[in-house]
């Protein structure tokens, strides 16, 4: 019985091994029985198993760190390759999801990001204010403010509507 072990090994242009494939040939005098094991690297950043083809390329931030197709990122803005921990996003809403940025440019768009949330709760806001105002003008300026017996019981709700109107807004300017 005699048994031969052959070792493939695929290596990256650093040198670094990417997969290893073993061929075990085992020949007892009656039969020949060959066994085929591959043993797959790990990526670094998301340690699932990868194989050559599943590797996209090296991070251009931290340059070294191997990027597979789970973890592979494209900063949105420079188009750099990033690996899963120097890639960082940024939530846009609903409609246009989010985006991978490299940290040269994460801060500076953050910050822009938070200026545009500043400006759309100011006009969230303003819009609020502005509804209650017209409801106020629009009850004011209702025939159940004018006169009449039957119209007290009306102008009594429509204060009342007027006072939650008042006490919205005051806790509007509050910033309540």
């Amino acid at each position: 019985m005699f048994e031969i072990l052959k070792r493939f090994l695929s290596v990256d242009s650093s040198g670094q091994p990417l997969e290893e494939e073993l061929e075990t040939v085992r020949d007892d005098g009656r039969s020949v029985r060959s066994l085929k094991t591959h043993i797959l690297n790990r990526c670094p950043n998301c340690h699932r198993p990868v194989r050559v083809q599943e590797i996209k390329g090296v991070c251009e931030y931290c340059r070294g760190v191997m990027t597979c197709t789970m973890c592979f990122h494209l900063c949105a803005v420079c188009s750099k390759i990033l690996c899963g921990h120097c890639a960082q996003g940024l939530w846009l809403g609903d409609s246009r999801g989010s985006i991978a940025l490299c940290p040269d440019h994460f801060e500076e768009a953050k910050e822009r990001h938070d200026a545009l949330d500043v400006v759309a709760r100011e006009k969230a806001e303003f819009e609020r204010v502005t509804t209650l105002e017209l409801e106020k003008l629009r009850i004011l300026e209702s025939p159940v403010m004018e006169g009449g017996l039957m119209n007290l019981v009306k102008k009594g709700i429509a204060l009342h509507m007027l006072k939650n109107i008042w006490q919205a807004q005051r806790e509007l300017r509050d910033g309540k």
